[in-house]
């Protein structure tokens, strides 16, 4: 897990009781004292933490181990190169009143909105939101492998970011091979000042790939653990519980994450 705000203060965040085990490692890339904070009778275990700024632990919780120092660290996915877009395809789509639906790759205009109990299956391939982002509520089952969503915006349908309420199912899992290998979710770089993002859905979501928002925030809350969940936001909170996995034995190619982070003290 890593956020990439160069000086937040709060850039991770996690209170209210919540307990969080990373599996695969933590790096805060804020230069803030108070980059950090874990507060409310939380717990946060991980292999290593390792912060650029500082930390607080307050009202009874705790981090194992404590974070170690290191200098500033790149974007570890910055390699990976945006899909195409293309026109629109789809514009306003949605699915509702207990629908059942199969969608297919393509540029959905002013993005995709699940509710009331719809049923919507995934064929693999990207699909570009192109403004609107993506909502699933209201009890709506998503599900789909080997899919890779980017999202992004323009003049026409600004950008919005991915809500995905308690109460939902998603059984998705990114790519296994290809430029877009082990990316689940991929926010366009270019936005500025974009709308946060978030992951709460119910308790048996699974979410296999990375959640890649190098600009944009992002809240999550753990479903089922799945074999690996990558990561990376410009800043990130924690509104449940959640266990992040490191099996990239699905991946040909091994983690997307290629670079080590390296403790100064």
């Amino acid at each position: 897990m890593y956020t990439i705000d160069p000086s937040a203060s709060g850039a991770f965040t996690i209170s209210g009781g919540v307990q969080l085990a990373v599996n695969c490692g933590i790096v805060v890339d804020s230069n803030s004292p108070t980059a950090m904070s874990v507060s409310g009778g939380t717990s946060v275990t991980a292999p290593s933490i390792s912060e650029v700024g500082g930390y607080s632990i307050s009202g009874g919780s705790s981090m194992s181990p404590l974070p170690g120092h290191t200098s500033s660290q790149p974007d570890p996915l910055a390699y990976v190169q945006a899909p195409a877009t293309g026109s629109c395809g789809y514009t306003n789509y949605q699915v509702s009143g207990g629908a059942s639906k199969t969608l297919s790759p393509g540029v959905y205009c002013n993005g995709i909105s699940l509710s009331g109990g719809a049923t919507v299956t995934l064929n693999p391939g990207v699909y570009v939101l192109m403004g609107g982002g993506l909502s699933v509520s209201g009890g709506a089952v998503l599900t789909g492998a080997g899919v890779t969503f980017y999202n992004t915006g323009n003049s026409t349908y600004g950008y919005s970011g991915i809500s995905i309420s308690g109460g939902t199912t998603e059984n998705l899992s990114a790519p296994t091979t290809g430029s877009l290998a082990g990316i689940l979710f991929f926010q366009d770089r270019t936005v500025v000042g974009g709308a946060s993002s978030s992951f709460s859905g119910g308790a048996m979501s699974t979410l296999v790939g990375a959640l890649y928002f190098p600009t944009t925030d992002i809240s999550y809350s753990g479903g089922v653990t799945a074999a690996y969940t990558i990561i990376v936001s410009r800043r990130i909170s924690f509104s449940g519980g959640a266990t992040l996995n490191s099996d990239y034995s699905s991946l040909p190619a091994g983690s997307p994450i290629k670079g080590l982070v390296s403790l100064s003290e």
